[in-house]
């Protein structure tokens, strides 16, 4: 689902390569994604995409090569231009403490 950046931090983050993340196809979803939170995922952020919602926000769990299970929590936003035409998604993934 569209175009992404990410910032020099990602690589850290998720543990793969950005050319990896950027110009695999569902490499994210079907590869750094943990597989039993996959379906939820993908249904969350085809439903941002898809219908009118404005934001967005779930924590979901990745496999990092060298770490293991990381748990992410991802927000995003919808920007839109005067006309309503969407312009920016901002989005933002950080790994928070858990206990």
């Amino acid at each position: 689902l569209g175009n992404y950046t990410y910032s020099d931090e990602a690589e850290g983050l998720l543990g793969h390569t950005i050319g990896d993340l950027t110009t695999i196809k569902d490499f994210f979803s079907q590869t750094v994604v943990h597989p039993d939170d996959r379906a939820g995922y993908v249904g969350a952020y085809q439903r941002f995409w898809n219908e009118a919602l404005a934001t967005y926000a779930q924590e979901y769990r990745i496999l990092h090569p060298a770490f293991g299970l990381r748990h992410i929590r991802e927000t995003a936003e919808k920007h839109f231009d005067s006309s309503g035409r969407m312009t920016v998604v901002g989005d933002a993934a950080a790994n928070p403490v858990r206990p």
